[in-house]
């Protein structure tokens, strides 16, 4: 289709360094207790709500809801779990999830002691780790139709090194932090057609709706953001918290055809860049106790963004943002932080964002034959 209208335009701005300090209290969480566990080999379809179960699916097995609730118990804690995708080609469908920690954990199989012995290896040793766990773990998890709502923390958390994992169709309300977080190493997401709103307010800090964490290859696409605490989506890459290095960023992800409203932010890449350290990163500060964030190579395109401040907060290199309706949005381009040590961000290509005179503009008047 033609585009008429203005071209977007672009702000450069070089941000305050605006990082959390060690002395900040944390937001004290229920104590999490275990779910009693229920381990799904083959189908099974519930006929009635469940209390404080944490269901397991294996290999090619499905649970379906058929519209019930797995609810947490409140008995002493809160249930931990929901849901555990273990096996390859493992789905859930048509459930709502309710008041557990985390909804569902989109596990690897990766033990622990494996993934902090890459905090123990030569770069290049753990280089030809990571290629090897990435062989090891299981595939194809599908996560649709879902009601999310009432979670302490986080509905879908995709473990470091998880692949190809399908989440379409479900909605999100009102996450205590993010609604959906890709750890490192995962890849190859593919997360579609749902509703995500008002992410990220049980936290200290803010956060957003879907973090990447040096997650890299992930589709993102026709889904609906709004109201989320400090963006819809983040990139970075984080400074190795917990002892364990990233050796790659939020790298290639292509973000397109959502609608982002009533967001302070759409899409931040390299969200860290100017944010300091946490006490257990083990990155080297390349200004003051920041480190180099690092999210590069994504596609941010035919996105819509209403009642939207800033579209695309850009603070890396080598990014596409093009065929954007930003209504009354604008772009921003540049981190205080580069800037100071002499390595400006460069070589974004920002093209084609159409700006209108009022977020009320419709879809089809700017963008029409």
């Amino acid at each position: 289709m033609g585009k008429k209208g203005k071209t977007g335009y672009l702000i450069v701005w070089a941000w305050f360094v605006l990082g959390l300090t060690s002395c900040q209290k944390a937001i004290e969480y229920p104590k999490g207790i275990k779910g009693e566990i229920v381990v799904v080999d083959g189908t099974l379809k519930l006929t009635q709500d469940t209390v404080g179960k944490q269901y397991n699916i294996a290999d090619n097995s499905v649970l379906d809801c058929d519209g019930h609730t797995l609810r947490a118990s409140y008995e002493g804690g809160r249930t931990k779990y929901a849901v555990g995708l273990y096996g390859n080609n493992s789905r859930i469908i048509n459930c709502v999830i309710d008041g557990y920690i985390t909804g569902i954990s989109v596990d690897s199989r990766i033990p622990q002691k494996e993934q902090y012995r890459l905090g123990k290896l030569p770069k290049e040793e753990a280089l030809v780790y990571i290629e090897e766990l990435h062989k090891r773990v299981k595939t194809h998890k599908t996560i649709k139709n879902n009601l999310f709502k009432n979670i302490v923390k986080t509905p879908i958390f995709v473990q470091m090194f998880a692949r190809d994992t399908i989440i379409s169709n479900n909605i999100f309300d009102s996450a205590g932090t993010m609604a959906i977080y890709l750890d490192a190493y995962s890849s190859g997401a593919v997360i579609s057609g749902n509703v995500i709103n008002a992410s990220g307010y049980n936290h200290i800090s803010g956060r957003e709706g879907i973090a990447i964490d040096a997650s890299w290859n992930n589709k993102i696409f026709d889904n609906t953001f709004s109201a989320n605490n400090i963006a819809a989506i983040t990139l970075y890459k984080n400074c190795g918290e917990r002892g364990i290095p990233r050796y790659y960023g939020a790298d290639y992800n292509v973000i397109s055809g959502n609608q982002f409203v009533d967001e302070s932010k759409g899409v931040w890449i390299a969200s860290r860049a100017d944010r300091n350290r946490f006490p257990d990163c083990i990155d080297e500060p390349i200004y003051g106790n920041i480190a180099r964030d690092v999210a590069r190579f994504n596609w941010i395109e035919n996105n819509s963004y209403k009642y939207t401040r800033v579209a695309v907060d850009i603070r890396d290199d080598d990014n596409t943002i093009i065929n954007n309706l930003l209504r009354t949005s604008v772009i921003q381009e540049g981190s205080a932080t580069r800037t100071a040590v002499g390595d400006p961000v460069v070589s974004n290509i920002i093209e084609n964002n159409v700006t209108t005179v009022a977020d009320t503009a419709s879809e089809e008047g700017v963008f029409s034959e």
